[in-house]
């Protein structure tokens, strides 16, 4: 009985553990102007650093909070956990407005190329479109790059909603970066604000390994079981 017990307990702590490890991490953001429809034209602003485009300082948070991100290096690349919760992220760039929309593709476990949500919406509106038109991969060089066209995305078997998108490039009474760096530049930045809410499903995220112990698991109660009885 007391193996019976241990292995029980063992189990199921491997399952969390492979349920936790398997979260949603955000690791890439890029801004972009758009036209109407979406697609991608004029300038961008990313989690890259050292590259061609402009910089996205990123808060865990409503703005006026701590960057996670800094500088124009490795430093301005994002590494983001995201558990089961609803989460408010500001993003925010040196001023550079030619067009009346703005985009944005987010990439999730170190994905660069293809994004998992992809929404736009005019300036100083709060909303959000799903992107399907031709956008920028994480490095903005790829202008063809087609959107997600979804403001929810699986993400390594959770549920990822984005929604409340704002793109203020206006008004925003806030000099905290410049172009290639989180320092101010004697103008008003430009800010984007949305809304995260991720929702717990971790069965279909534990994969193979997860699923052989949840079996082990069943196993494991049943011969318990059958002990009892006999």
């Amino acid at each position: 009985m007391r193996y019976g017990r241990e292995t029980l307990i063992g189990a199921a702590i491997f399952l969390t553990t492979l349920a936790a490890s398997a979260q949603p991490v955000l690791t890439g953001a890029i801004a972009f102007e758009t036209d109407n429809t979406g697609l991608a034209v004029g300038g961008y602003f990313n989690t890259v650093g050292g590259d061609y485009g402009w910089n996205l300082y990123v808060i865990q948070g409503p703005p006026g909070g701590a960057f996670v991100n800094s500088g124009n290096a490795a430093s301005t690349s994002i590494s983001i956990p995201l558990p089961p919760g609803t989460y408010t992220i500001t993003m925010q760039s040196g001023h550079f407005q030619t067009q009346s929309y703005r985009g944005l593709n987010l990439f999730f476990g170190g994905e660069e190329i293809t994004p998992s949500i992809s929404v736009f919406e005019a300036n100083g509106v709060t909303g959000g479109q799903p992107d399907g038109n031709a956008t920028r991969t994480l490095d903005g060089e790829d202008v063809g790059n087609p959107g997600a066209n979804t403001l929810v995305a699986n993400v390594s078997g959770y549920r990822v909603r984005l929604s409340n998108f704002r793109a203020q490039t206006s008004g925003t009474a806030s000099d905290r970066v410049s172009s290639l760096d989180n320092a101010p530049d004697g103008t008003d930045d430009d800010i984007i604000t949305f809304t995260l809410e991720v929702d717990p499903a971790p069965i279909p995220a534990l994969g193979a390994a997860g699923l052989a112990a949840l079996a082990l698991l069943l196993a494991c109660a049943g011969f318990v079981a059958l002990r009892r009885l006999g």
